[in-house]
């Protein structure tokens, strides 16, 4: 069991445009079956907070973004709970705190994760969110379900669907992920994934789909997708391209690079972002990841790329059952040195 007390300490009004991730998890071109040899769950991820088409049957990466979530408020108090009953089995319950009128600790949250393991190396996972309303009562606000299952020889379909409460008391479907994965050779993977929404009659639409490819040869992971948006004739075109290289130096710290092209107005694309994350862990069990984002600006093109933002990761064990993390984002002021706009400290107790 694990109890991990967060304190959020982000500036008022901060607001961070890095993707959304599920939780790291080590490279290998090993089919699921391999895999679940060491933890069956380990390559679980919810599709929803994902900005990528990472695999779920198949791990194609090491290195996610890292982000901070902006939605925490200055003051919120999270408590967080792992248990696994069987080998194939977990439930994380989340406990958010925040402060009353007379500053008393209130909850104001409870997020409840319950993954499994299902026949055919499947995964099975449902999230609850229940909120505190204007009585002080703890409400169903919203609910995922997600099922991955095999279809075919190397082959995976993950659904996932989310409901939200609407006014009227009871939950309605208001998104759903569909994400196929194949395996088309060895060290070769593709990957689709398409988003639909309700529109305002309450049918559903398209809004988003992904196309994506992974190849894994010689110790790195060369991927490309292609992201697909909904234009003003609500029609899909594409709308950004992703290419990524992933590698490990013989220092052992692990790389990975991003190049981000955006469809420019006469059709054709053009480099607009770059990513670089940079991960290095040490013998006394610390690790530190460091993000930079470069852009291109919308008022000055020409001047290339430029870096925007940097984030730092850094975990570190404290004593023998603590683990002490800090994220804190960096941006250049008016003369380009970097000055900090955000900061998360997590302990994590064992």
């Amino acid at each position: 069991m694990i109890r991990r007390l967060l304190w959020a300490q982000l500036l008022f009004g901060l607001v961070l445009q890095i993707p959304a991730v599920g939780q790291q998890k080590p490279a290998s071109s090993a089919p699921a079956e391999q895999t679940a040899k060491e933890d069956p769950l380990s390559r679980f991820h919810w599709l929803a907070d994902s900005s990528d088409t990472r695999g779920i049957g198949f791990e194609t990466g090491k290195l996610s973004p890292v982000k901070i979530d902006p939605r925490q408020d200055t003051s919120a108090e999270i408590e967080t709970e792992i248990v696994r009953p069987t080998a194939g089995s977990m439930r994380i319950t989340r406990h958010v705190y925040d402060r009353g009128a007379g500053g008393e600790r209130q909850l104001v949250e409870v997020v409840v994760e319950d993954v499994r393991v299902t026949p055919g190396d499947g995964l099975s996972a449902t999230r609850t969110v229940s909120r505190r309303d204007i009585n002080g009562r703890m409400m169903l606000a919203r609910k995922e379900t997600q099922e991955t299952v095999p279809v075919g020889t190397g082959a995976y379909r993950t659904q996932a669907t989310t409901m939200l409460e609407r006014g009227s008391g009871s939950l309605v479907r208001a998104e759903e992920v569909v994400q196929v994965e194949k395996k088309k050779g060895e060290g070769i993977f593709e990957f689709e994934r398409s988003r639909r929404t309700t529109d305002v009659n309450g049918g559903w639409v398209t809004a988003e789909q992904r196309v994506g490819s992974a190849r894994m040869a010689k110790g790195e992971t060369v991927s490309q997708e292609d992201f697909y948006r909904q234009d003003v004739n609500g029609k899909l075109s594409l709308d950004r391209r992703e290419v990524s290289r992933e590698w490990q130096d013989t220092q052992g710290t692990t790389h990975k690079d991003s190049d981000i092209y955006r469809v420019d107005s006469s059709g054709g694309i053009q480099l607009n972002e770059r990513m670089n994350i940079m991960r290095t862990s040490a013998s006394d069990g610390s690790v530190q990841t460091t993000q930079s984002l470069y852009q291109k600006s919308a008022v000055s093109p020409s001047e290339g790329l430029k870096l925007v933002q940097r984030i730092v990761e850094a975990s570190r064990p404290s004593d023998s059952k603590t683990t002490e993390k800090d994220t804190e984002v960096q941006v250049p002021d008016g003369n380009g040195r970097l000055q900090t706009v955000g900061q998360v400290r997590v302990y994590e107790r064992k």
